[in-house]
């Protein structure tokens, strides 16, 4: 009987070392949770696609097969490839005297001026003497983009230049013109930065035209020189006063400021 439990006491010595050499050989145990799969990190975001190139000015004359007449330094023109075949074909309009491409990029306003302009000869005969545009772009104080243009025009050695301002937007494939008014004489006054000289002139003209008229009170003078009040024919001059001379003075004519 001894001997049985002793035996008995063996086999359940070597079923809890078989038992411990399991837990420590292979980690398992009914207490520990199953181990968790770490999901590999996302992958990176895809790169943002690169803005396409603008396209240079000699390009697009190339493409659009813009009169040669055309002169845009690439420093000067528009920062999209949009805007600047706007500008482009806008121009290679004026010089080419297309009436009708001309129409489709102006204001209602504009038309209506073109279609006056068109009824004369002088469209026809101004166009055909065209020598040369002569253009830059920009932004006007509002923000909106601009383009200053001098036109060369005249025949033999008669050369006439004439400056326009545009204001224009684009949209997807259309853009439109606006005219700006033109002070007289603006070329003679544009320096630094037309385009920003421009509407500071434009400005200056506003202001001057919104100012109130000043009240002057005239001083009066006694010009009668006679020694009998008025009567008769006035003595010469005393103490070597010299009498005034030169043309007279004349009121200014027509053409100041705020003129068209």
């Amino acid at each position: 009987m001894k001997n049985l439990k002793v035996e008995s006491l063996k086999i359940g010595l070597c079923l809890l070392l078989a038992g411990a050499t399991c837990l420590f050989a292979t980690g398992c145990s009914e207490d520990e949770p199953a181990p968790v799969a770490i999901a590999p990190p996302p992958p990176p975001p895809p790169a943002a696609p690169e803005a396409p190139a603008v396209l240079s000015i000699e390009q697009l004359m190339a493409e659009l097969n813009i009169d040669p007449r055309i002169s845009l330094p690439e420093d000067r023109a528009p920062s999209t490839t949009e805007d600047r075949k706007a500008v482009l074909e806008f121009f290679d309009a004026f010089a080419r005297g297309n009436a009708t491409s001309l129409k489709s990029m102006l204001t209602e306003a504009d038309q209506r001026q073109l279609a006056a302009l068109v009824a004369t000869p002088a469209w026809k005969q101004t166009t055909s003497q065209i020598k040369q545009i002569d253009i830059q772009t920009g932004i006007n104080p509002t923000g909106q983009k601009c383009a200053l243009a001098v036109i060369e025009t005249g025949s033999g050695a008669v050369t006439i230049f004439q400056p326009q301002l545009w204001a224009f937007n684009t949209e997807e494939d259309s853009a439109v013109f606006e005219a700006e008014a033109c002070p007289p004489g603006v070329l003679d006054k544009l320096s630094g930065d037309w385009i920003a000289a421009w509407y500071q002139i434009l400005a200056d003209e506003m202001a001057l035209a919104t100012k109130p008229e000043e009240e002057y009170d005239l001083v009066q003078q006694n010009l009668d020189t006679s020694e009998d009040g008025g009567s008769g024919t006035p003595p010469p001059p005393k103490g070597g006063l010299r009498q005034p001379s030169g043309p007279p003075l004349q009121a200014p004519g027509p053409g100041g400021p705020g003129g068209r």
